[in-house]
């Protein structure tokens, strides 16, 4: 199938369980995905290789079904069990699945990592995925990294403090739910592309429009998503069904060619 559009972030274990629209509002707009790790309510640390291989089966059934989708394994911070903040170090039985994941072609990578409240666990545990990346992580995988929605900027600067001791991994990293104010301070980082979330609470395809408007090169350094987790965005399905709120090469670099560029497909 050739696709039209990639939803560069999106949760569609969970959409799969919560919104009818989906599967099929992606087939008929030729949009494939990309499908980070998010296991709400996780209890222990060791139902994540389970989680997992239930991704991986899910990427290859869509596929199948018409939809291409690809995964990321990971840790991400608002899915931290207990039982792994009072681990000295990252569990083998994880390291191992996550190692097992990140030789399988539908998996792009490690995700979703990063920081929500950059807690003392939340770094720890953002820095055994990082280590395992320098020894692990094939030249053509990569790694998508979370920043929140409250307190963003001062976060953000914890995120990417935290990264410059990884200085190897720099340009497989994507900063993701970047907004327009934060932009300038991730890109000064050195980091292209960076993700951007068309979502209520995060980024506006208005908003969007004025930050290309102002300085259309951004579009060669933005990929778009959705980080749909219970029905799919309406401002991401907005854009998809108006692409000509921006110039139409700006579209096809926000919505696929940066997507398919930094993740080797």
């Amino acid at each position: 199938m050739d696709l039209a559009y990639i939803d560069a972030h999106c949760h569609a274990d969970l959409l799969l369980q919560s919104d009818d629209r989906f599967p099929e509002a992606y087939r008929i707009r030729q949009c494939g995905g990309i499908s980070w790790s998010f296991p709400e309510g996780i209890a222990s640390c060791q139902e994540y290789p389970e989680y997992w291989d239930r991704l991986r089966s899910m990427c290859g059934r869509l596929s199948d079904e018409g939809v291409p989708f690809y995964y990321l394994v990971g840790i991400h911070p608002r899915c931290i069990p207990a039982d792994l903040e009072m681990e000295p170090k990252l569990p083998q039985v994880l390291s191992e699945a996550l190692g097992k994941h990140l030789d399988d072609p539908l998996c792009l990578g490690l995700g979703e990592l990063g920081l929500d409240t950059a807690s003392d666990p939340e770094k720890r545990i953002l820095g055994w995925q990082l280590d395992l990346a320098v020894s692990h992580l094939p030249e053509n995988k990569r790694i998508g990294v979370h920043t929140p929605r409250a307190n963003k900027d001062p976060v953000t600067r914890e995120v990417l403090d935290l990264l410059r001791g990884y200085d190897s991994l720099r340009n497989r990293l994507l900063i993701d739910h970047v907004s327009p104010q934060t932009f300038e301070l991730v890109r000064k980082e050195g980091y292209s592309p960076v993700g951007m979330t068309l979502q209520k609470g995060k980024t506006s395809v208005e908003d969007l429009a004025r930050f290309i408007r102002e300085d259309p090169s951004r579009a060669q350094h933005v990929v778009l998503n959705s980080d749909s987790v219970r029905q799919i965005s309406d401002r991401f399905l907005h854009l998809l069904d108006n692409p000509d709120t921006l110039l139409r090469e700006e579209v096809c670099r926000l919505l696929l060619e940066n997507a398919r560029d930094f993740y080797c497909l």
